[in-house]
């Protein structure tokens, strides 16, 4: 497994589109969102003619797209007719046209807010792209959201996402969850909510790292709830993430009030770039850090709702290191 590299929103787009056009033998893309724009256009091209030159091709994302298409739930009529849902309908075909493997995850839930997925990653042959924050989305939030993803070349870290799509395709066809679960590789585990409600793997892990720990670094774009929030309250925290008047989403802000007041007091975070970004670190009382790095917020209602995460907990300091860098230069 070569050095994971932390890359920004537009590097990865640019990354990501050269590695598909090299794609030998798979392209697996997996994300909350799924939209055309400047900034994702030429992945997106990119996997449709790869798709086209024989190359397997999977993508998966979620139903959620086309409330974000047309900017709100009360926009959201059966028929779809808004310009921009319009051109989301339109790129699933042209994939599924070129010969692409297309689903829309989460179609069979009623409730909007429960089923989702919100797991991210790209794989290209043995290239991943994860464990980072970054949807396949408007340019906005390529030019005024802070976050990252981790560009690793792995085919163990490959495969294992490949098989966890494909395990999710087939669930999601027969409306069903898949279990909460973890796998070690050489750089520490990979963790993944199945997208049951009532528990979430990766809040629980965050749960009991915190309690173990000396000092803790969150950043989120959500406020923490529930028992992790607790946990951040008693112990030696730094805690970023949105202020109120970052967001401009009736959703997100409800998120963020749904934490205490006086978490919101103690938020830190005070940069005008909407924080997208996810992850903590913490430092244990032997002075041995680990972290939590990937598209899990940190807050209780994700596991209540049963949505799907991937995120990767690992001591490694090389990984650490990095998310320090990039908590320096683009959050503190």
């Amino acid at each position: 497994m070569r050095n994971p590299q932390l890359v920004l929103p537009l590097d990865y787009m640019e990354q990501a589109a050269k590695a598909v056009r090299r794609a030998k033998k798979r392209v697996f893309l997996i994300g909350l969102t799924l939209f055309r724009s400047d900034s994702t256009g030429q992945l997106l091209d990119a996997m449709i003619t790869a798709a086209q030159r024989g190359i397997e091709v999977h993508v998966a994302a979620d139903f959620a797209t086309y409330i974000n298409a047309m900017r709100g739930i009360r926009d959201l009529p059966l028929t779809y007719r808004n310009r921009s849902a319009r051109a989301v309908t339109s790129l699933g075909k042209d994939l599924t046209a070129a010969g692409a493997q297309f689903r829309w995850l989460g179609r069979q839930y009623g409730y909007l807010f429960m089923g989702r997925t919100h797991s991210k990653w790209l794989v290209v042959d043995n290239m991943v792209f994860s464990f980072g924050g970054v949807n396949i989305d408007r340019d906005s939030n390529f030019r005024n959201h802070t976050d990252y993803m981790f560009r690793i070349e792995s085919q163990e870290l490959a495969d294992l996402l490949v098989n966890e799509q494909v395990a999710i395709e087939k669930v999601d066809k027969k409306g069903r969850t898949a279990r909460n679960h973890s796998s070690k590789i050489s750089i520490g585990k990979v963790l993944f909510d199945g997208g049951k409600p009532g528990r979430s793997m990766i809040y629980d892990t965050a749960l009991r790292l915190a309690r173990q720990a000396s000092e803790i670094l969150l950043v989120s774009q959500h406020c923490p709830t529930g028992r992790l929030g607790k946990v951040l309250a008693q112990k030696p925290s730094r805690i970023y993430f949105n202020q109120l008047k970052n967001v401009d989403s009736k959703q997100n802000q409800l998120m963020i009030r749904l934490g205490k007041p006086s978490m919101r007091r103690n938020n830190l975070y005070n940069r005008a770039k909407y924080l997208h970004s996810k992850f903590m670190v913490f430092t244990m009382p032997d002075g041995s850090r680990r972290a939590i790095t990937g598209s899990h917020n940190f807050v209780a209602a994700s596991s209540r709702l049963g949505t799907r995460e991937v995120a990767l907990e690992t001591d490694d300091e090389k990984i650490i290191s990095q998310l320090e860098k990039f908590f320096h230069e683009h959050i503190e």
